[in-house]
């Protein structure tokens, strides 16, 4: 897990959520649609991970 990571490696973690809900099938890119399986719609959650306060990876 991404987060675990984080933890190794700095002392304060703040994960902001930027959206979640559904999204339609036809929004998708087409290298997620490779990665995805058949549905008419997922459910979708973005975050931005901060390592102490900053986005971005450790």
């Amino acid at each position: 897990m991404r987060n675990e990571r984080f933890k190794r490696h700095c002392h304060k973690i703040i994960i902001d959520l930027k959206h979640e809900g559904f999204i339609e099938h036809q929004a998708l890119s087409d290298e997620k649609e490779e990665l995805l399986p058949e549905s008419p719609r997922y459910w979708i959650r973005e975050v931005v991970m901060c390592a102490d306060d900053k986005p971005g990876r450790p």
